[in-house]
């Protein structure tokens, strides 16, 4: 079968070797794989030796549906909030389906895995890693990843571990970590994806507003069945957490260098636009499913009534609700790919960007966007916004090992059509790079063999992504000496922030094995008063996770911090304390602030929320607290 695959796969390179996608002048392009070695692509990752996995799907429409195709069951959609009540109306309305209930498991979604087996840059063989993925309440799969020798894979209802423990191409072990997510139907696409490992180790994934209702790390159940989302979980699957609520699709996730997490979320095609997302750590962005089904004069509710989805400007900011945290940028029409430039592969204009597919349902129009983010207060602004490749019906992005961008193409249409492309866009002029050989070296051979002196050094490597693995490497080993060094003396601030972030996964560790933490725990308590700002930020932030009841008397002073960044993560550090003793400096941070930054004002209400919910009766002695609370909501 293998063969067969093969032969076909290299008869129909011959005629799509070129690529159709328009590239920046200088730039080379070419198709580096096609039906049947990728088809219906959703979303995709590259292994540092090349091995393409792809989340593929035939069930649009076809067994994963829409309520605009489906218009009879929309109340009970409305009224749904488990998996279970999904399946139930799909019984209830099951002869409105030609085949009945095998409607939804005569089309599968499955996991494919490529290989380029001779070395020529061209994928010629493939198998099936997983799937089919038919059964009825499935799809859309639609993201995947590795984590150590892993791969993990989201499809609706689960979150999957998949090993390939043979190495033939084929997992073994399928696991569920997580079920229960798409407690609706909504609209397909609207689906559970945005993997991506964080820089605290621990793995963060998205998913529309389809909903979910999921078992927490504390055995209680997050639930809501109206909005979109992300979630992350440490990298054994345990310590499952509702990180953000109130996105509509956030079809992919990505972090800056400096920790921080973006996405880009869809338009309800009702006039609003797509947004750019700073995806702050208990934050809201406003969106309810229901909202889609509102029309007429009222169209979308108050989501265009009171200007939830619009950047906040002088002419909306009375009018939008203070509760919901505004987009930072409004770019493209249907974000889907979303990847960070790891540091190596290009010239120094793809310095800390971001790249965006935005999928439009044909090749006209559809294209990837680059831009930048600058800090601006606590939160982001975005650079100029520029379309650098277009001509594509593009569902991902990726850079790969090879100093590349990689982009996987849908055939056409919104629903499946069997076909699909793998481009290639790259630079000539920096191919040459020695650090794109050394790095995918390293990532190919492994950290393991590596010293603590040489993981150490590889925390300032200019490539992102081989700093992370050094991090990691070294938070697995469980010794936090080397990072402490690189705290202490280093003079390269990145390579600072990487240790921080070590230092914290080593404290999470031990935590979870009831093992002191104080040691470690007083070395990011000296970097709260560091000369770097951004070193004070993470260690503030690192300091709330888990939360360290020493680190409350410096995180109090950090709330007038010249910097707010700073000044965030310490408040947003003191509402895990529980920090009693912070109320009135919280309260004199947001009446100094008034309504400037939104990002500090959100910081501020969230650590009085998490201050007040516990119970103490010291809190009656502090008016100062009610008159904040007062002033909160009046806002």
């Amino acid at each position: 079968m293998i063969i067969y695959l093969q032969i076909i796969s290299l008869i129909v390179m011959c005629f799509t070797q070129e690529s159709q996608m328009n590239v920046p002048e200088g730039f080379n392009s070419s198709v580096l794989a096609s039906k049947p070695l990728i088809q219906d692509p959703v979303a995709f990752w590259i292994q540092p030796d090349g091995q393409l996995l792809i989340a593929e799907t035939e069930r649009t429409n076809h067994g994963t549906m829409d309520n605009r195709t489906s218009t009879f069951w929309l109340k009970d959609d409305l009224q749904a909030e488990t998996v279970e009540d999904r399946m139930a109306y799909y019984r209830k309305w099951r002869n409105m389906r030609k085949t009945g209930m095998d409607f939804y498991t005569e089309r599968p979604d499955r996991l494919r895995s490529s290989r380029d087996t001779d070395g020529d840059g061209l994928y010629d063989e493939s198998t099936i890693l997983a799937g089919p993925f038919n059964d009825h309440l499935d799809g859309i799969g639609a993201g995947v990843i590795t984590v150590d020798d892993e791969v993990w894979y989201t499809n609706i209802p689960n979150l999957w571990r998949l090993v390939d423990e043979d190495g033939d191409g084929i997992a073994e072990v399928k696991e569920v970590i997580h079920t229960g997510f798409g407690v609706r139907t909504a609209l397909y696409g609207h689906d559970m994806h945005g993997l991506v490992r964080g820089p605290d180790g621990r793995v963060y994934w998205s998913i529309g507003d389809r909903g979910y209702h999921v078992q927490g790390a504390d055995g209680e159940f997050l639930s809501d069945p109206r909005s979109g989302a992300v979630f992350r979980c440490e990298a054994d699957g345990s310590g499952l957490e509702l990180f953000h609520t109130g996105l509509r699709n956030p079809q992919e996730l990505a972090f800056n260098s400096v920790g921080d997490l973006f996405s880009g979320d869809n338009t309800s095609d009702a006039g609003d636009k797509a947004r750019i997302v700073y995806v702050a750590e208990d934050g809201q962005t406003g969106w309810s499913m229901e909202y889609q089904t509102m029309e007429g004069s009222n169209q979308r509710g108050p989501w265009n009534q009171e200007a939830i989805w619009e950047v906040e400007t002088d002419e909306n900011r009375d009018l939008r609700p203070a509760w919901s945290l505004p987009p930072i940028a409004h770019v493209g029409s249907g974000p889907s790919g979303f990847t960070y430039y790891p540091g190596v592969g290009f010239g120094p204009e793809f310095d800390d960007h971001f790249l965006m597919c935005d999928f439009r349902g044909s090749r006209k129009g559809s294209g990837v966007w680059a831009f930048s983010v600058e800090p601006s207060g606590a939160s982001y602004v975005v650079k100029d916004p520029e379309m650098i490749i277009s001509n594509v019906l593009c569902t991902d992005v990726m850079f790969d090992w090879q100093g590349r961008i990689l982009i996987s193409e849908w055939g056409s249409g919104w629903s499946s059509s069997q076909s699909g492309y793998l481009h290639a866009a790259w630079d000539p002029s920096y191919q040459s790079d020695p650090r794109i050989a050394e790095g995918r070296d390293m990532a190919i051979n492994g950290m393991e063999g590596k010293d603590a002196f040489d993981l150490s050094d590889l925390l300032s490597y200019p490539d992102m992504r081989i700093r992370q693995k050094a991090q990691f490497e070294l938070a697995k080993r469980g010794d936090a000496v080397p990072l402490k060094d690189v705290l202490l003396y280093s003079d390269n601030s990145i390579a600072r922030l990487h240790a921080i972030w070590g230092i914290g996964q080593i404290i999470r560790s031990r935590t979870s094995l009831g093992r002191s933490t104080k040691t470690l725990q007083e070395i990011l308590i000296e970097g709260l008063t560091d000369g770097d700002s951004e070193v004070r930020a993470q260690a503030a932030k690192t300091l709330g996770d888990p939360p360290c009841p020493q680190a409350e008397d410096a995180c109090i002073a950090l709330l007038s911090d010249e910097s707010l960044r700073v000044r965030y993560h310490a408040a947003m550090t003191l509402g895990k304390l529980k920090s009693i003793e912070a109320i009135p400096f919280i309260v004199g941070m947001i009446m100094e602030n008034s309504t400037e930054d939104l990002l500090l004002r959100h910081a501020a209400a969230t650590a009085l929320w998490k201050i007040g919910d516990t119970p103490h009766e010291k809190l009656q002695d502090f008016r100062v607290f009610l008159t904040g609370l007062n002033f909160l909501v009046k806002m």
